[in-house]
């Protein structure tokens, strides 16, 4: 809200002068400035700038406007928007949402929240057309984002987001566009966390090198798995790849007790390898999997607001979270996720397990899941 009223009486005082020698200054009559002191009325526009140069601010600080957020208030307004998401109408979220990117249009970091807010969000429009106008205006606000940061690595990550924009769109094409060059396994860039690594301990910076190392380990390895249940629905005609995909990734997620230390990529790739297995029609193994999704799920709600966490493995993953963006929080609100959840058997590849007894049983406790 601006405030200029009572700061031009503060500026005047702390410059120890009289509304007559500010009026004098101004060339306007003391009853003008007394009555922008009391917010009877404001300075006239073209009275502002010098009244910012006498007071040598600029105009900005003069109104008591602040274009820039900082990293806590860009996480709060986040989490406030996301907790509306679940407890208000759609199109109130969505006007409060548009306000506050209008007021702090050319605060990058909060304009680029706001992008990946709408990523997380926008399915929850009723209608199709809805979905579409919102990703097309989250497309927009990535472009204004690149033009305008010079924020190599905000830029950088803006690229990455209209990527997935793009691909929910369907504009697969442009998709690939962006992301084949910047992706491409063969650039000298995919080399670089092994490169930075080996500078640290050359550096004798062991305590670097030891919490670098752990994040490209911890990421990597989700890495593996996220990409682990996209392989299965490339692969899915080819049973060995499949089983030798299954088999090795699950003994990944054991060996550092991913199920706890981060359950969401754990319960996705359970779920993708039920469906796989649901294709082949073998229902043990496709329920067998389910018990694992639901156990993933269990152990996800029951983390404090979903927060990510490390372990006593991944000892130095606990700071590099703190220092993300949106630090150890969620992308989404607990109850919009519960309410994902609850739809996770709308596929139709499940109807071959309704009467299942054990289904039932998954359902039930599926239903437990708060």
């Amino acid at each position: 809200m601006l405030n200029i009223s009572n700061n031009i009486v503060n500026l005047r005082h702390k410059k120890n002068i009289t509304q007559k020698e500010l009026a004098s200054f101004l060339n306007v009559t003391k009853a003008s400035v007394s009555k922008w002191e009391t917010g009877l009325s404001n300075p006239d526009i073209t009275l502002l700038p010098k009244l910012a140069t006498f007071f040598d601010i600029s105009i900005d600080t003069l109104m008591g406007y602040n274009p820039q957020l900082s990293k806590k208030q860009i996480q709060k307004l986040y989490q406030e928007f996301a907790k509306d998401f679940s407890v208000l109408p759609f199109e109130e979220v969505q006007i409060k949402i548009e306000r506050y990117t209008k007021q702090y249009y050319s605060c990058y970091p909060f304009i680029f929240q706001i992008c990946a807010l709408w990523l997380n969000h926008y399915l929850l429009a009723k209608d199709i057309n809805t979905q579409k106008e919102i990703l097309n205006y989250v497309n927009e606000l990535c472009e204004h984002i690149k033009e305008n940061s010079n924020d190599v690595g905000l830029c950088s990550d803006t690229i990455i987001l209209q990527a997935m924009v793009n691909l929910q769109l369907g504009n697969i094409k442009e998709t690939i566009n962006i992301l084949e060059d910047e992706l491409r396994p063969l650039r000298l860039s995919k080399q670089s966390d092994s490169i930075l690594t080996l500078a640290y301990i050359m550096e004798n910076d062991l305590d670097k090198a030891e919490s670098f190392t752990q994040i490209s380990m911890f990421i990597n390895i989700l890495s593996i798995v996220e990409n682990a249940g996209r392989y299965l629905s490339i692969k899915v005609n080819d049973v060995n790849i499949c089983e030798k995909t299954i088999n090795r990734v699950e003994n990944l997620i054991e060996s550092f007790n991913l199920t706890k230390l981060h359950p969401n990529v754990t319960a996705a790739f359970e779920y993708q390898v039920a469906l796989y297995y649901l294709s082949l029609e073998n229902e043990d193994s496709a329920l067998k999997h389910l018990n694992k999704y639901i156990s993933c799920l269990s152990n996800l709600i029951v983390i404090d607001n979903l927060s990510l966490h490390g372990d006593d493995y991944f000892t130095r993953i606990d700071e590099w979270i703190e220092e993300l963006d949106m630090g150890k929080n969620a992308p989404r609100n607990k109850s919009t996720v519960l309410d994902d959840i609850k739809k996770s058997f709308d596929n139709p590849q499940f109807e071959i397990l309704e009467g299942n007894t054990e289904f039932e049983k998954i359902k039930n406790k599926l239903k437990e899941i708060k």
